[in-house]
Formats: C-alpha cells, structure tokens, sequence
C-alpha cells in the first residue's frame, strides 16, 4: 500500500468526521453525494450561463404536456453507472495487485513496474 493511501485515508476520515460534528450529527455521507450528483448538472448549466450572457430570457412553457427532464434521468443513470464501472475496476485492481501470484509482468521477470 503506497504512503498517499495511508495520506488520503487519514485525510478523509479527518474531513468526514469534522463534517459530521459540524453538522451537529445530521450529516449523512450518502444522502450528501446523491445530492451533490444531482446538483452537478445545474452547477454545468450556471457555468454556461457565465460563459453566454443572455440580455433576455426566453418565457417557459408552464403546461408541458410531455414529461419534463428526461434526459436528465438518462444522464444520472449514466454517470451512476460510470460510478459503479469505476469503484469496480478499483476493487478489481486492487485485488490483482494483491494476488499470491504477484502481476503478470514480475512473474516473466520484468522489474519495470
């Protein structure tokens, strides 16, 4: 295990309890990434607006017969799954590099990693 492991792991266990206490006990890590995954498309979009000013904003439709936002559901499944891919090839990788076996390339003898 490299030292910035041990470094991050201590560092995230440090922010995670000095949120919790901040919070008075009401915060829940879980509950703030959904959240913040949420919230993640608006903060895009503040961006654009940033970068394009509009001097007039158009009107919004008020009776949309059509359901509002679908795209918005794909894009968050989209990146859950993005999420789950990626916590998955870390375990995976993590799991390889702990085999008995040692990696491919130190048992044909390469010392190159």
């Amino acid at each position: 295990m490299s030292y910035y492991a041990l470094f991050f792991a201590a560092y995230f266990a440090v922010a995670m309890t000095a949120t919790w206490a901040y919070s008075r006990g009401t915060y829940h890590f879980i509950y703030t990434e959904m959240f913040a995954l949420a919230n993640m498309l608006a903060h895009l979009g503040g961006i654009l607006g940033i970068l394009k000013v509009q001097k007039k904003f158009a009107v919004s439709n008020k009776s949309s017969t059509k359901r509002a936002g679908t795209y918005h559901i794909r894009i968050m499944w989209g990146l859950s799954l993005l999420a789950l891919a990626a916590v998955l090839k870390a375990i995976l990788s993590f799991a390889v590099d702990q085999s008995p076996y040692g990696t491919g390339a130190e048992q044909r003898g390469c010392s190159c990693l």
